[in-house]
């Protein structure tokens, strides 16, 4: 599944797909469960995200259903090494990932 994950609140789902775009990187779901042994009810967005606490939460497609941070789907194995993983298993996404994910870089400029 392609996901926007932007800095801001909202998420949404555009095509199913076995990767996971995230500010301009294709995360590449499958090996990341494989290697971890991650259930299926786990909440991926939450847990791929390099933010912390509530502002994770806010990237949780279900939040109604799988509940605060403290919920097991939310919760990191203990050998999840965040950065590692962008490291192994991520790759710079093709323009053609990102208009399917409906993604667009935000502009540079001065403020």
């Amino acid at each position: 599944m392609i996901l926007r994950i932007r800095t801001k609140a909202r998420t949404r789902t555009k095509a199913r797909t076995r990767t996971r775009t995230r500010s301009g990187r294709v995360l590449k779901s499958a090996e990341i469960r494989k290697k971890y042994k991650l259930k299926a009810d786990i909440c991926l967005p939450v847990i791929l995200s390099k933010k912390k606490g509530k502002d994770a939460l806010e990237l949780c497609p279900h939040p109604d259903k799988h509940g605060d941070m403290s919920a097991a789907c939310h919760k990191r194995p203990g050998n999840f090494r965040i950065d590692q993983i962008y490291k192994d298993h991520s790759r710079k996404a093709t323009s053609n990932e990102l208009e399917t994910a409906n993604w667009a870089p935000a502009k540079k400029g001065k403020n």
